[in-house]
């Protein structure tokens, strides 16, 4: 869908597309911010026909259609929201994308990871402990690695960078 689009006031927020000019954006202001935490992320335009389509198999190759309006699209291969209701269409095959760099996997280098105290529930009817509780910031201070050190003060960092993005 077109940048300008605006999500309905009435949807969840986990029923949104992500929108690839925000992840441009973050990387751009998490630079201006000094925080140097955000993957290089840069925006192009993209020919589906050429690019994706022509170098597609298996799987991928079957979620390709051409949409009522003759628009070239595909969709994911997920759990949810990966249908041809939610498919990725073109204009009629060009798209606009972010193109992000990604860490390496898991067994070629160390990493440590970390759930976030206040990660979304993503359900539509079940809050998440922190929505419910009112003392959870007490108790997420007791808690590894959050009760030492600059971890619990870099979450409030990437909140309010979250928040203006």
């Amino acid at each position: 869908f077109p940048r300008e689009q605006q999500t309905l006031p009435n949807h969840f927020y986990f029923t949104d597309y992500e929108r690839h000019n925000s992840e441009i954006a973050a990387f751009h202001l998490d630079r201006l911010l000094g925080f140097r935490r955000a993957m290089p992320v840069t925006g192009r335009l993209l020919n589906m026909t050429t690019e994706l389509y022509q170098k597609a198999d298996g799987e991928l190759l079957k979620t390709f259609f051409i949409s009522p309006s003759d628009n070239l699209c595909f969709h994911g291969k997920c759990s949810y929201y990966c249908d041809t209701s939610h498919a990725i269409c073109g204009n009629p095959d060009s798209l606009e994308g972010s193109f992000a760099a990604f860490l390496p996997p898991k067994e070629l280098t160390n990493r440590k990871v970390w759930r976030h105290p206040w990660r979304r529930s993503y359900h539509k009817r079940r809050k998440a402990q922190w929505e419910t509780e009112p003392n959870y910031c007490s108790l997420v201070r007791e808690i590894p690695p959050y009760d030492e050190g600059r971890r619990l003060y870099d979450l409030m960092d990437m909140s309010v960078f979250d928040f203006l993005i």
